[in-house]
């Protein structure tokens, strides 16, 4: 099964549809939103839009899509995370701010007819690990996720999606053997 299916499929139990069939266009249950951490996971955009309309239909563009950009300031530890509309990008982004986005998740409880279930957000993160070079780097954009599920509040259900390299594996041995002790 390509990678892309099954993530579809994935994704579609994870937000809980009822219908296990896979017509096309089923009702998502939660509102989502969808985070592209950096530049890299920003390229799976259009194909991750293209396939979640795939599955849902309209209510695909009711979610909200996001880049992520982590910024060290020099002399601060951690990272400020800058975000970014994906749905404006051909003007380059617009910038988000927290208020924006609760805003904009807070319009997504407006549309009962769209989302079956209000009582949580989805929240979706994907990391691009081709170009990660260190622990530290890495360590940040995923330490940038808990200032995502800050901004979103409370009653979240989420679910972080690697992208590994080609080889199914994070960058390099030395790499992956250090992250993980």
């Amino acid at each position: 099964m390509p990678i892309e299916v099954d993530l579809i499929n994935q994704t579609s139990a994870l937000l809980g549809e009822e219908n296990k069939t896979r017509v096309r266009y089923l009702q998502p249950k939660y509102p989502a939103c969808i985070f592209f951490m950096g530049e890299e996971s920003a390229r799976y955009y259009d194909k991750m839009r293209h396939d979640l309309f795939t599955v849902w239909g309209e209510s695909s563009d009711c979610l909200l899509y996001c880049k992520g950009i982590c910024n060290t300031v020099r002399g601060k530890k951690g990272a400020t995370l800058a975000l970014y509309d994906m749905s404006t990008r051909g003007t380059g982004g617009a910038t988000l701010t927290p208020i924006a986005v609760q805003n904009a998740v807070t319009a997504m409880h407006q549309q009962q007819e769209i989302f079956s279930d209000m009582s949580r957000n989805a929240v979706f993160c994907v990391l691009d690990t081709t170009q990660i070079k260190n622990k530290a780097e890495f360590s940040r954009r995923y330490r940038s996720i808990s200032q995502i599920r800050t901004i979103i509040g409370s009653n979240i259900i989420s679910m972080l999606i690697v992208i590994l390299d080609d080889a199914g594996q994070l960058k390099s041995s030395r790499f992956s053997r250090e992250f993980l002790s």
